[in-house]
């Protein structure tokens, strides 16, 4: 008489049949799953289903023949990861394969930057995650070259956009310069900024043939 655990591993089998999967690549997962069964000693524990407890289990796997803990990682993984999805599938509670990551607080200056934009620069929330991204890029670019980003210059920000340039398509380096010139907007309109630089952020790599006119009058 089958054992309760056979049973199910013949229910997973037919769902990875009938989702396709060939007979080798069944064998295969079957395989692994059973390893991990016998290596953490329950066959019904779901809840280490997750990528980290299965990563823990290859390192600590050791075949027939041996073998390191990377070659063993690739197939424990996806053995696992589709024995996971077909007890899903079956109404059994698994955890998440990966917990999702917990969102960064953002610095101060960041976050009243965001802020600003929601409000004043018409742009979708999904637009944000790429700004803060490129706006962060910049703050750590200027501060690598030991400068506050209240105390930019043109040159700072023509090297900045020329770095980017060398390594970045089009359309990307011009959603960067788009957010660098709101980010410059947003601190003349806190008045951290004492001139308006957003205008010298062009997608050639050189901000400006000359100085703003404010900065002109300046000695």
């Amino acid at each position: 008489m089958q054992t309760a655990t056979e049973v199910l591993y013949q229910r997973v089998a037919e769902l990875w049949r009938a989702g396709g999967c060939k007979p080798g690549t069944i064998h295969q997962y079957l395989l692994w799953v059973r390893r991990f069964h016998k290596h953490f000693g329950a066959t019904d524990d779901c809840a280490m289903l997750t990528r980290s407890q299965v990563d823990t289990f290859a390192a600590e796997y050791v075949g027939p023949r041996g073998g390191a803990a990377d070659t063993a990682r690739p197939g424990a993984r996806n053995a696992l990861r589709a024995w996971s999805c077909a007890l899903r599938c079956l109404g059994f509670a698994v955890p998440r394969w990966v917990e999702p990551a917990k969102p960064r607080r953002l610095a101060q200056m960041l976050a009243q930057f965001v802020e600003y934009r929601l409000k004043h620069g018409g742009i979708s929330p999904s637009s944000v995650p790429s700004e803060v991204r490129y706006v962060s890029d910049f703050i750590t670019f200027l501060r690598k070259r030991g400068r506050r980003p209240d105390a930019v210059r043109i040159v700072d920000i023509d090297a900045f956009v020329t770095a980017c340039s060398s390594r970045m398509a089009r359309k990307t380096l011009a959603g960067v310069c788009s957010s660098l010139r709101a980010f410059l907007r947003f601190r003349l309109a806190v008045a951290r900024l004492r001139y308006d630089l957003a205008s010298s952020v062009l997608e050639t790599g050189r901000a400006c043939s000359r100085r703003p006119k404010t900065l002109e009058t300046e000695t």
